[in-house]
Order: structure tokens, then C-alpha cells, then sequence
């Protein structure tokens, strides 16, 4: 299964795509220094347990760092992510 993350900096969202089909997003807000806030990530039930969130909070961890913004992780998945994650957290 490919998933296929895209990011709307406008929205503050990353959207996964399986298929062409939207099977996951990732919702963020940028507090007052230019962090984000990671607040949300919802996976359709369709495709839990298949990576779908995990790709989706890689892609955007990987894109928070590649800008230098902090992660203020108040969503639990992004939590966990970032804990069994260290070295790219």
C-alpha cells in the first residue's frame, strides 16, 4: 500500500491519500514564535493499522525540522510518534 502525504501550509494540514482516496489527516497550528501546534490526527477506520498515521506524522515532523519549527505535540499519536521516535523528534 502507498500512501501519499501531501501538506496545505494554508489549512494546516497534511492530507495521507491511498489510492487516490483520503484516508488520513493531520491538523497543526502555528503558535505565537512559529512552532506548531500538532492537534489532531484522524485515520478513516477503513484503513487503521496500516501506517497510514504513522507516514502522516513522519512526513510532518520531517517538514516541521526541515523549516526549524518546534513541535508542540498536544495530539496523543503525535506524542507517542515523537517518543518512540527521538532522533527525528
Amino acid at each position: 500500500m502507498q500512501v501519499e502525504v501531501t501538506h496545505d501550509p494554508e489549512s494546516g494540514r497534511f492530507t495521507a491519500a491511498v489510492d487516490g482516496v483520503t484516508a488520513g489527516r493531520l491538523r497543526y497550528r502555528e503558535d505565537d514564535v512559529g512552532g506548531w501546534i500538532m492537534y489532531s490526527t484522524v485515520v478513516d477506520p477503513d484503513y487503521g493499522g496500516q501506517g497510514v498515521g504513522t507516514e502522516l506524522v513522519r512526513v510532518a515532523v520531517e517538514s516541521a525540522r526541515r523549516q526549524d519549527r518546534s513541535i508542540n505535540a498536544t495530539c496523543w499519536f503525535v506524542a507517542e510518534w515523537l517518543e518512540r521516535n527521538p532522533a527525528v523528534g
